[in-house]
């Protein structure tokens, strides 16, 4: 009989060591599944939020330098050498808890078109540039945003508004009371291209043509037409740079804006009384992805 208890104690002791076993484990993971929780719930937004605000960032600088680049290469007049400029699609993640938020890069030569139109002892002068790219982020976590390079210009777009980070090269100043425009021009030539993706996209650029042209001793209206859908950012342009020069709306410059297809509007703006225009005409070669240009 005592090796009877003993032996039935020994089985009762067996199985709360059992069950005392199984209820340590379920703890364990549901304190596992509760941090897990936290890390997946809190973290990780955190830091994908943090990740896609450094990326537009280091996307804005690089098309930034992208714009840097034609830049130098219309200051140097140099035709023989195509230049590269990076531009990186996707964030950074966190490896094994989140993807990397891919992006889009398109290249759109026939967009964007800017357009200069004045007469010179009666004769008309239309000049124009062309040409858009857009990198279009469709952030999970921060805000989705655009950055587009257009007519020298480079605006960044949200949902709450947009922003012209760098201005143009369209110049207006006064000498001896008398009114001077310089206004550079820039066609981006190439096949067009939309490339989604996480990975680094390379942009050659090399300028294929270049020119100068003065206009004097005018006394004639400048008008500026411009395709874009961000003409709220242009606008605001234009009328900080006219404030600058004391040239008042409505008795010394005017806009009108109209909408087309899309999300395309045209921006008109005339100056008036505009006495020496400059136009700066250059066509940049661009190939966007894979593949080089061939220079001559």
């Amino acid at each position: 009989m005592r090796f009877t208890r003993g032996k039935r104690f020994g089985r009762k002791y067996g199985r709360e060591q059992a069950q005392t076993a199984v209820v340590g484990t379920i703890l364990a993971i549901m304190v596992l599944l509760a941090f897990l929780g936290l890390f997946t719930g809190q973290y990780i937004p955190t830091a994908m939020s943090d990740m896609e605000a450094e990326h537009m960032k280091e996307v804005e600088q690089q098309i930034a330098a992208l714009r840097q680049t034609i830049d130098n290469q219309i200051l140097t007049r140099n035709m023989d050498m195509a230049l590269y400029s990076p531009i990186r699609l996707g964030t950074d993640h966190v490896p094994a808890f989140s993807a990397p938020t891919a992006g889009e890069l398109i290249f759109a030569p026939e967009d964007g078109e800017v357009r200069t139109t004045f007469h010179d002892s009666g004769q008309a002068i239309n000049e124009s540039g062309s040409g858009t790219l857009t990198f279009y982020a469709p952030n999970r976590y921060y805000t989705p945003q655009t950055i587009v390079y257009q007519a020298t210009a480079i605006v960044k777009s949200q949902s709450r508004g947009e922003t012209m980070s760098s201005a143009p090269h369209i110049i207006f100043s006064t000498v001896n009371g008398s009114l001077t425009a310089t206004i550079t021009l820039v066609n981006m030539v190439g096949s067009p291209a939309d490339i989604v993706g996480t990975q680094t996209v390379g942009v050659n650029t090399r300028l294929a043509f270049y020119d100068t042209f003065t206009y004097s001793n005018l006394s004639t209206s400048l008008n500026i037409t411009l395709h874009t859908a961000y003409w709220k950012a242009w606008l605001q342009f234009f009328n900080d740079t006219f404030h600058d020069n004391d040239i008042t709306y409505g008795n010394g410059w005017n806009y009108t804006v109209s909408a087309t297809t899309g999300d395309e509007y045209v921006l008109n703006v005339s100056v008036d009384h505009v006495e020496v225009v400059k136009l700066n005409i250059a066509v940049i070669d661009i190939k966007v992805g894979s593949g080089t240009i061939t220079t001559t």
